[in-house]
């Protein structure tokens, strides 16, 4: 598990499929070919990635964006 309060994720879904653009993470873990990250609602979300190709882009307010490419 990872805590970081200025990390965001994109291109996520939850587990009815609903599709958000952006996730604020409260707290998120690593999987095989995803990221399980906890909103500040307490919802989880699955924002899919490929290792290598995650683009980390600085957000407004100085937080971290990692964008993850939509499968």
């Amino acid at each position: 598990m990872v805590s970081d309060p200025s990390l965001s994720f994109v291109n996520c879904h939850n587990k009815h499929r609903h599709p958000r653009q952006l996730v604020s993470a409260k707290q998120y873990f690593r999987r095989v070919g995803y990221v399980s990250a906890q909103d500040r609602d307490g919802t989880w979300w699955d924002c899919n990635y490929e290792a290598g190709n995650n683009l980390v882009t600085p957000a407004p307010e100085h937080k971290t964006v990692v964008r993850i490419p939509w499968d």
